[in-house]
């Protein structure tokens, strides 16, 4: 019995060394107090070296490796750039490119240990050529971005997948399209000359009918459910519902371009008075203008960002592009404006992420439109019409001469 007693005494002692061995190392490892051998960093593509093009964004991640070879997992990292001018970075490592160029991100650890990864910035470039027609004007998307409308030839409409970057068809329509719009079921042409307005299905590209909205129909734009014409010899805007017009808004001059936010709070259109250019601002729905903005010369294009706070309109006479914004009393002016090419034929804006203005012409122009700062300068590109694809991904610009519509990255 006694040597009984005396194994359970010693299997006894054994246990407990084992567990006090266990409980050792399950005691949680202080990671600020472990030494760093190296610190990794990868970017979103994976590995140490990435390229992205301009206002493209990738993601910077730092790891703290032990003298084990594992990860620690600290995350106290700073980051920084080398060349602010090429890339900037945040506390959270999300690295934003604003020019071309090579930089060096770096991620730092507070004692001392850090690493670096190298982003290459590449300029933007024609990603696609498409070959529309002759003498492609007027553009429009759908609300969907998945169809691009464009007008060519004379008479004839082109339907191009604006996802797959090809021409589907094209549609006769006998008559020359002024401007072109469309709603999500409805596609609409202006024709000046002849007082009307053609009406295509969406959904079959086939045209319905012809309807009139007044003397004089020149620049259309839509939203998901209504269409809003300046009537230039009327002094007046239509809006359309469906197939005819519901309303009229009264803008005290001979309206020719439009523009409208994407939910219709606001709608723009370019005014000639008889003391001079301007800018009208109103409600989107039949009424009154509600203001207006002094223009110092004439317009050619107008555009609005998605919420209509801001207003992009080229003034060809003066090579540059004004922006109007909306302020803090619900007023609108001119907060600046940005030089463009002398043949600048057309000017867009994108509709989703950071205000993006982009201006046709030799060469392009791509600018902020919150600093007006110009991002990129692009030869190569085409001076007529240009529309930003609702997704703000891509910018496609008409090239009358050759027939095509040349995109560019954003």
């Amino acid at each position: 019995m006694r040597a009984d007693a005396a194994l359970r005494t010693v299997l006894r002692g054994a246990l407990g060394a084992g567990a006090l061995a266990m409980a050792a190392c399950l005691t949680p490892v202080d990671p600020a107090r472990t030494a760093i051998s190296e610190v990794r960093v990868s970017f979103d593509a994976g590995g140490s070296v990435d390229t992205i093009g301009l206002r493209e964004v990738t993601r910077i991640r730092a790891a703290a490796i032990g003298r084990t070879g594992f990860d620690v997992g600290r995350a106290d990292f700073k980051y920084t750039t080398s060349d602010a001018s090429v890339a900037v970075v945040d506390a959270t490592g999300v690295v934003r490119a604003v020019g071309p160029g090579r930089v060096a991100i770096r991620a730092a650890l507070p004692e001392g240990p850090a690493g670096e990864g190298t982003l290459v910035v590449v300029p933007s470039s024609v990603r696609y050529t498409i070959p529309v027609g002759t003498a492609p004007g007027a553009l429009a998307f759908s609300p969907d971005y998945t169809r691009l409308y464009v007008g060519i030839a004379s008479d004839s409409l082109a339907i191009v997948d604006a996802l797959g970057f090809f021409r589907l068809q094209a549609i006769a329509l006998g008559l020359s399209a002024r401007s072109i719009a469309a709603t999500s079921q409805t596609v609409f042409v202006t024709h000046a000359d002849a007082d009307s307005v053609t009406v295509i299905d969406a959904a079959t590209n086939a045209v319905r009918r012809r309807i009139s909205v007044g003397d004089g129909p020149m620049g259309i734009a839509a939203t998901a459910t209504r269409a809003f014409v300046a009537v230039r010899n009327e002094r007046r805007i239509a809006v359309i519902a469906g197939e005819a017009a519901v309303g009229f808004i009264a803008v005290g001059g001979a309206p020719v371009e439009v523009a409208v936010a994407r939910d219709g709070r606001r709608m723009f259109a370019t005014v000639e008075t008889p003391t001079g250019w301007r800018l009208a601002v109103a409600a989107g729905a039949p009424g009154d203008t509600l203001m207006s903005v002094v223009l110092s010369s004439r317009p050619t294009s107008i555009a609005t960002d998605a919420s209509g706070a801001r207003v992009y309109v080229l003034l060809p006479d003066e090579a540059r592009a004004v922006v109007i914004a909306e302020g803090a009393d619900g007023r609108y002016q001119i907060a600046g404006s940005v030089a463009v090419s002398p043949n600048a034929g057309g000017i867009s804006a994108r509709l989703v992420g950071d205000p993006l203005g982009v201006v046709s012409g030799a060469p392009t122009t791509l600018f902020d439109g919150l600093t007006r700062a110009v991002s990129e300068r692009i030869d190569g590109v085409g001076s007529g019409a240009v529309a930003v694809r609702p997704d703000g991904l891509f910018a496609f610009v008409a090239d009358r001469a050759s027939g095509v519509l040349r995109v560019v990255g954003l």
